[in-house]
């Protein structure tokens, strides 16, 4: 079967035929917050978008992924492990992607980790795999590294201009307590990243940059807020020549760095920021036969 026809609808239970347009319906969804509502697994694009392109990679290229994804972790990696996903029997595709920081569930201090995060973020219900309005990872690794030290990998992928803009969905939308809540948290990861507070509230809460915000925040819990901390990275995986019609598709590592650094001067993010080091970016071609661009 070709894979540009069309994308299947869950919220209809229908299947829109695509003949060089896009169905209507977002492949990627979007958030709202009061924590996070994020629908990226109701809507898989049906040969486009990075769920479904991250879904080809990890179930068919596994080993040219993790190699990838070593080189551009610049570490003495020896082994990648990916955390599985939980079933849902309620979405057609039956699946319920990892929220939060529950893949720490199999930490023994996970009692303290949940308390933590719940004082962090509002997540009432942390640790519940079938909750909404949390943010959610489109992919969670556990890196070996050489010496006996592991540390978490956290993925966020986009294939497309939409993707990454998060038009017009992805501002926060909490409001009272909740909001404290989540301004406290990105006004903390703003003072570990060396951004100036009036930031956070200017832009960091806005459509596209929330969600490169509460990525940011998770990795700051971790890291700093986590007891004992939690060693972990961030990666923002980009793939070009996806093949959305009615969004721009960068063909090129240097086209997807020109959005990325747009939006960081938008948050006011400085290229040295404090979580630099733990920040990564891998931009990989999807297109049959092409070599993986550059990563860094």
């Amino acid at each position: 079967m070709g894979c540009r026809f069309g994308v299947f609808d869950v919220r209809t239970s229908s299947f829109a035929l695509r003949l060089g347009a896009p169905a209507e319906a977002d492949e990627r969804g979007g958030e709202s917050e009061s924590g996070t509502e994020e629908l990226a697994m109701s809507r898989i694009g049906y040969g486009y978008g990075s769920e479904c392109h991250l879904l080809r990679w990890m179930g068919r290229h596994r080993k040219q992924l993790n190699a990838e994804v070593t080189r551009a972790l610049r570490l003495d990696v020896i082994g990648l492990d990916w955390v599985d996903f939980s079933f849902n029997p309620s979405r057609t595709w039956a699946d319920e992607e990892v929220k939060g920081v529950d893949f720490l569930r199999g930490e023994k201090d996970w009692d303290g980790y949940d308390a933590a995060w719940r004082a962090y973020w509002p997540d009432p219900d942390s640790g519940h795999p079938l909750r909404q309005r949390i943010h959610s990872w489109d992919a969670i690794g556990r890196i070996s590294l050489r010496g006996g030290a592991s540390e978490w990998l956290l993925v966020e992928a986009k294939a497309h201009e939409k993707e990454f803009l998060g038009y017009p969905t992805t501002a926060c939308q909490a409001g009272g307590d909740s909001l404290t809540t989540i301004v406290r948290a990105l006004t903390e990861t703003a003072d570990h990243m060396g951004v100036p507070h009036d930031a956070v509230e200017s832009t960091w809460l806005g459509v596209g940059c929330y969600q490169v915000a509460n990525r940011f925040a998770t990795l700051n819990f971790l890291l700093n807020r986590a007891r004992p901390p939690q060693p972990a990275r961030l990666l923002f995986l980009y793939f070009t020549h996806d093949s959305h019609a009615n969004w721009r598709c960068p063909s090129s590592a240097s086209e997807w760095r020109k959005l990325i650094a747009g939006m960081y001067a938008r948050m006011s993010i400085p290229r040295n920021h404090g979580l630099a080091d733990r920040t990564h970016y891998l931009f990989l071609d999807v297109a049959p036969g092409a070599r993986m661009s550059r990563s860094r």
